[in-house]
């Protein structure tokens, strides 16, 4: 027996501590694998607009209800940003049901810029307990990385959910039968594209303390049964209807059409789309309303024309990164680097690969040319046909360096001018086949300063990206950025050009600049490149002249 339970001891001070430690491990395991597809997205990657939402609801800074009714009715705005009045009350109060709002998404499509301003100046305004996105169909995902305003609400905006629509008549111009569909009857309906301008939660949810006082039809007024009214804020271009005026009140929120040139300041308490909002507008137009989204996206209504100077200059550094499995250096490589110094008059070059550079051009690099090249050791990637891994790579060695990198293919015009290294970095825009409405940002050749703020954003977003979408567009990703941060960036046109190259001739790519008007310009192969400098200099089209005085300098 005494054998028994000796044997019984040591099996348990074995087991149990093995089975303890295994759970650690899971557990382990399980919330490295959370913080990969959460952390750079929750806290690497956040906006200005996320400290602007919660300085205002953490009472540091007022909200922009408070100057925009004030300048509107010519009043001093003078304000305390830590007076308690301006702070957001996300309490309940007695016999005050929650303040919530309910946004209906009642299209199949995309969560646009339009829609992401709606949603905001909900926020801002109304600054409700809870907003509810109640969706018929899903917004759509966007692979390729461009749509991502409702994932930086979802970032920025603790108190929002999203809800599937129970019944599909919710979406009715009918607002007694979409009404009927909710039980929250107090409630803010957002219906349609919209934007408040003027609304206020106190303005919106009132308790009454006189029984005499005459109702508003946005206030709730207190009687024996405490009655409760829903508010629905559509747009008058749509033909929405009601029966029931005693429960169901609409806002009917004029046009942009009918307040799109006007100057003085907007006192309409909200408004509907009827143009489709473009970032470059918004950045520069000088009109009330875009004034109004500016100060709303992006804290002030000055109109951005261009990047703020930066306090560390972008180094007259480039760094060429180089794909896994590069041992020899091509003509096109020895032509990039060469052109880096002769054309663009940088100081030092480094080549980042996981294998050192060899052969013939290599030496000819480092013995008869006597360039100032430094080869710098990467990790492989474990995925070498996807451009995330090198995009990562390349971005943290300008958020940890600085300079401009590229991806081998790459050749100087001229050099980038003293003054446009000024700016936290440089990009250049096109437009492509992908994004028609919108201009997207050409990520094979970049520029940064050393902590840039354009540069850590596009690294924390590459990041999440290649955890959750691994086909998102590189260029799409930093073409949302430029739009969440427009002055982190210079956008340069001249920063690139782009050629298709064949066997025997480059041409230019549509919608992009004759190479002589850029400082770089890019050559990219179709089929197999040459094998010879020599064959190289034989290639026809608009750089020829410049590759045949580089091979030859």
């Amino acid at each position: 027996m005494g054998r028994d339970t000796k044997l019984i001891k040591t099996v348990l001070s074995v087991v149990v501590p093995s089975l303890l430690l295994a759970l650690l491990a899971f557990q382990v395991h399980r919330c490295k694998n959370i913080m990969i597809l959460r952390n750079p997205y929750l806290l690497e990657q956040l906006t200005p607009n996320s400290d602007l939402i919660w300085n205002s609801l953490s009472g540091k800074t007022p909200f922009l209800k408070d100057t925009f009714k004030a300048e509107a009715q010519g009043i001093e705005t003078n304000l305390d940003p830590l007076d308690s009045k301006y702070r957001h009350k996300s309490v309940l109060i007695e016999k005050h049901p929650p303040f919530i709002v309910h946004y209906l998404w009642c299209i199949d499509g995309h969560f646009e810029l339009n829609h992401y301003i709606s949603v905001l100046s909900t926020v801002y305004f109304l600054q409700p307990d809870e907003l509810i996105i109640h969706y018929r169909v899903k917004p759509r995902a966007d692979p390729q990385g461009y749509w991502r305003w409702l994932e930086d609400l979802q970032r920025d905006v603790i108190f929002l959910s999203l809800k599937p629509l129970q019944d599909d008549s919710s979406c009715h111009y009918d607002i007694d039968k979409v009404g009927s569909h909710f039980p929250d009857h107090s409630g803010v309906f957002i219906l349609g594209d919209v934007v408040i301008t003027n609304l206020s939660r106190s303005s919106l949810v009132h308790h009454h303390t006189s029984p005499n006082e005459q109702n508003d039809k946005f206030k709730v007024k207190q009687d024996k049964n405490e009655r409760k009214h829903q508010l629905f804020v559509v747009s008058s271009l749509e033909p929405y209807q009601v029966a029931d005026i005693n429960e169901h009140f609409v806002l009917r929120c004029p046009s942009l059409s009918d307040i799109y040139d006007r100057n003085h300041p907007i006192i309409e308490n909200c408004v509907s789309f009827n143009k489709y909002l473009v970032s470059e507008e918004i950045l520069q137009i000088n009109t009330a309303f875009y004034r109004f989204l500016r100060k709303l996206l992006y804290g002030s209504e000055d109109a951005i024309q261009g990047k703020k100077l930066s306090s560390v200059q972008i180094p007259n550094t480039v760094h060429v990164i180089l794909q896994d499995g590069v041992k020899e250096l091509t003509p096109l490589h020895y032509v990039s680097i060469k052109s880096a110094f002769l054309k663009g008059e940088i100081h030092s070059l480094y080549i980042h690969s996981s294998i050192p550079p060899t052969g013939v051009l290599w030496d000819r690099l480092n013995n008869k040319d006597n360039l100032n090249v430094k080869y710098i050791k990467s990790e492989a990637s474990a995925h070498t046909n996807v451009k995330h891994p090198y995009m990562m790579y390349a971005l943290y060695t300008l958020l940890q360096h600085g300079g401009v990198f590229h991806f081998g293919d790459v050749v100087f015009v001229s050099p980038i001018p003293e003054e446009t290294r000024s700016a936290g970095a440089i990009v250049s825009p096109h437009y492509s086949q992908y994004r028609l409405k919108h201009r997207s940002m050409n990520t094979d050749i970049i520029a940064g300063s050393r902590g840039s703020d354009f540069i850590e954003a596009m690294l924390a977003m590459v990041s999440q990206e290649k955890s959750a979408f691994p086909g998102s567009r590189v260029d799409d990703i930093a073409s949302h950025i430029v739009e969440q941060i427009p002055e982190s960036v210079a956008l340069d046109g001249k920063l690139t050009s782009h050629q298709v190259c064949y066997e025997t001739h480059c041409e230019l790519e549509g919608g992009h600049a004759p190479p002589q008007q850029a400082y770089t310009t890019r050559l990219r192969w179709k089929g197999e490149g040459p094998k010879s400098l020599d064959e190289l200099k034989d290639i026809q089209g608009p750089s020829r002249s410049d590759l045949v005085f580089i091979i030859d300098s």
